[in-house]
């Protein structure tokens, strides 16, 4: 379960940067807002990239 626990700790981190992000973006404060952006889906995708493998071959 401790694999799982990690996983959804980091999923929720991925969640509240996103967050953050959003409220850089509409505020239009931090020209790196669209950069962090790009770097915190790509992290997500790679959470989610062994899911996405387990589901399919089911």
């Amino acid at each position: 379960m401790a694999f799982v626990d990690s996983i959804v700790a980091q999923l929720i981190r991925c969640q509240v940067d996103l967050w953050e992000i959003q409220a850089r973006l509409q505020a239009e404060t931090d020209s790196e807002a669209l950069h962090d952006l790009r770097i915190q889906l790509r992290r997500l995708r790679t959470l989610l990239r062994p899911l996405a493998k387990t589901l399919t071959a089911s």
